[in-house]
């Protein structure tokens, strides 16, 4: 898809060192088109793809866009991810029973990690880490090295530390009360205003790199689909996202900085699960258009001059 282009924008590409990037999970490019969220759309936006992935799943597709590769092409498909996250969970003493019973039933659930959580042993909701080999590929560690102020909140694959229990809780609420969705999506638009916080702060300390992550609207998506009511929640959704990050957009704006909008996925209604593309846009000029979401790890590179 050709990068659209809004009236009076003026590249300002060669003067800026400094990139803010909001993730917000499964923001989709026709929902923003159809709603007209400008704040979202900026100057320069377009969609990427996202079917590289045998598995559209959340921390599959952020860690291919840290590192600017498939990460099943490393070996770190859906299956290596959810045994290392039920590792990384365990109590340290027991990881080496947790890894035998991997080499013993690798195929078969025993009910064994259940039990550990049940005993205190185990985390409920333990982050999705990748393997340090991976890590060290991002483009933030990259940046790391080379002398950047770099600062991620809530990244997934990354440093995620809270992610994981919105991913498991919020398919609890599919069959719920309106008011029972609702509630719960309060509590993770407060969830979201907390991490806008943080990145504000980051933001007044001229960070050269600041990575957000929403898990919103993503969760919306999946529990607003029902009928037009729920439909108009999901807009109002949209509307109040919107409101909790532009004072961050603003800012950042104020302070010169390229601010990357971008998703990991959009919303396919009919299939009620993600779409095999994502949404994303710019303030300034991209090198390059960008088709997969791979793509960005040299455009953001390219923005802060490395």
């Amino acid at each position: 898809m050709p990068i659209i282009l809004l009236k009076n924008t003026v590249s300002r590409r060669n003067q800026v060192v400094k990139v803010l990037i909001l993730g917000l999970d499964g923001l989709d490019y026709d929902c923003v088109n159809r709603w007209n969220i400008n704040e979202f759309k900026q100057k320069y936006f377009g969609k990427h793809l996202v079917n590289m992935l045998s598995h559209l799943y959340t921390p599959l597709i952020w860690g291919s866009f840290l590192i600017g590769g498939n990460v099943e092409d490393y070996g770190y498909d859906l299956k290596r991810l959810r045994e290392k996250r039920a590792l990384d969970g365990s109590h340290p003493l027991l990881r080496p029973l947790y890894k035998l019973r991997l080499k013993l039933f690798p195929n078969r659930k025993i009910g064994l990690r259940e039990l550990l959580v049940r005993k205190g042993l185990a985390e409920k909701y333990p982050p999705s880490i990748m393997p340090k080999r991976l890590l060290k590929k991002t483009f933030l560690e990259v940046l790391k090295m080379n002398g950047y102020k770099v600062s991620a909140i809530e990244v997934p694959a990354y440093n995620e530390v809270k992610n994981e229990y919105f991913r498991c809780t919020f398919s609890k609420y599919l069959s719920k009360p309106l008011k029972s969705k609702i509630d719960y999506v309060e509590g993770c638009l407060s969830d979201v205003q907390d991490r806008v916080n943080k990145a504000m702060k980051f933001v007044f300390e001229n960070y050269d790199v600041i990575f957000m992550y929403s898990h919103l609207p993503d969760i919306a998506h999946h529990l607003f689909f029902r009928n037009i009511i729920e439909t108009k929640m999901l807009h109002d959704i949209y509307l109040r996202l919107k409101e909790i990050t532009l004072p961050l957009i603003e800012e950042s704006y104020s302070r010169d900085y390229a601010v990357l909008i971008i998703s990991d996925h959009g919303f396919d209604v009919k299939k009620h699960y993600h779409s095999n593309y994502g949404f994303w846009s710019l303030n300034v000029e991209p090198p390059y258009e960008p088709k997969y979401i791979t793509d960005f790890f040299k455009i953001i590179m390219s923005l802060v001059e490395l």
